[in-house]
């Protein structure tokens, strides 16, 4: 009997996981693509300073 209940919530955590590192992972991805953007705009700020 507890075999057949933990199973499934093995398998559920393991797809919680799953998501949960593929979500790490776009949101570092946004953070990279942010900071970058945000260099790009502080160069540009610079170079219509000088």
């Amino acid at each position: 009997m507890n075999g057949l209940i933990s199973r499934p919530f093995l398998d559920l955590s393991l797809q919680v996981q799953c998501i949960h590192g593929i979500l790490i992972g776009l949101c570092r991805e946004q953070m990279t693509n942010n900071s970058m953007h945000v260099t790009m705009t502080e160069e540009r700020e610079r170079m219509t300073r000088q």
